[in-house]
């Protein structure tokens, strides 16, 4: 009866090893071994949305109630800064207390794009052009400060109060815009490009190498791309090339011919840049 024990506790870990080296191997050479890929990234996925959604560290408490902390931006804020920007404006931000944060390790944290809102978009589109039709049904109000973006789950397009980090309770510490510099038939391509990837999957697996899954500044890699903005800024991570919203950052703040950065805020050093009030 011990043998045969032995023997089944032999087999399970032995099969638990190969498990293992397959994964490892499906996760260091993406594509050699898709069958494996096709268990391996669904529950990678689960795993990595479930830990994003966690927060760490302290709170601060107000009246028994969370409240944001006195060094954090506020959404407020956000749409003060974001009503002044014109539509294709490229937005990076860094959040506290997400663990996903923990796992980035530079200081932008997260890429969108914004669409502004609906009377500015009417004015870069004609009423019965395809795109304005594509984008109007996300207006409720027209009021709305509108943004596509790579979430944890699909690419959307979402009010900017949707943001994770910008919900009841804000999480942002840092926020940065950039324009675009082109014409307004290139942005008009911009914009279209960035639309023909809603609903995409967001990339768990970091593939930068292709578009059927987006994650966040690869969205705004693949758009720009569609319109010969190339970043030439990349990261290693995963054993695998990707873009980081730092390597985003580092392309645009070089290509000043290209991008200007309109302003960068955070409460602990107050206003850095703003060529907004200027």
């Amino acid at each position: 009866m011990k043998s045969r024990v032995k023997k089944v506790f032999k087999i399970l870990f032995l099969l638990i090893i190969i498990t293992w080296g397959l994964f490892a191997f499906s996760l260091y050479n993406p594509g050699k071994l898709k069958f494996i890929d096709n268990i391996r990234i669904p529950l990678q996925a689960k795993v990595m949305a479930t830990v994003w959604d966690y927060l760490v560290w302290d709170v601060w408490i107000d009246n028994w109630e969370i409240i944001e902390w006195p060094e954090i931006i506020s959404l407020e804020e956000v749409r003060e800064y974001a009503d002044k920007l014109a539509p294709w404006s490229i937005f990076l931000t860094d959040s506290e207390r997400y663990v996903s944060s923990e796992f980035i390790d530079w200081k932008w944290k997260h890429a969108w794009i914004y669409l502004w809102k609906k009377d500015q978009i009417k004015k870069l589109f004609w009423e019965e052009s395809k795109t304005y039709k594509k984008i109007l049904p996300y207006y409720k109000t027209g009021e709305e400060q509108l943004k596509i973006d790579a979430g944890s789950h699909w690419v959307t397009i979402w009010d900017i109060s949707k943001l994770s980090n910008l919900t009841k309770i804000s999480y942002i510490k840092w926020f940065t815009a950039f324009k675009i510099n082109i014409d307004n038939e290139k942005i008009k391509n911009f914009i279209k490009i960035s639309l023909t990837h809603l609903w995409k999957n967001y990339d768990y697996d970091m593939i930068t190498d292709d578009d059927k899954d987006l994650y966040c500044s690869e969205l705004v890699y693949e758009s720009l791309k569609n319109i010969w903005i190339k970043y030439t800024s990349f990261s290693e991570k995963m054993w695998r090339k990707i873009v980081m919203p730092q390597d985003a950052f580092k392309d645009m703040i070089a290509d000043t011919k290209i991008f200007t950065q309109v302003f960068e805020l955070s409460k602990l050093q107050h206003k850095l840049k703003d060529k907004l009030s200027n």
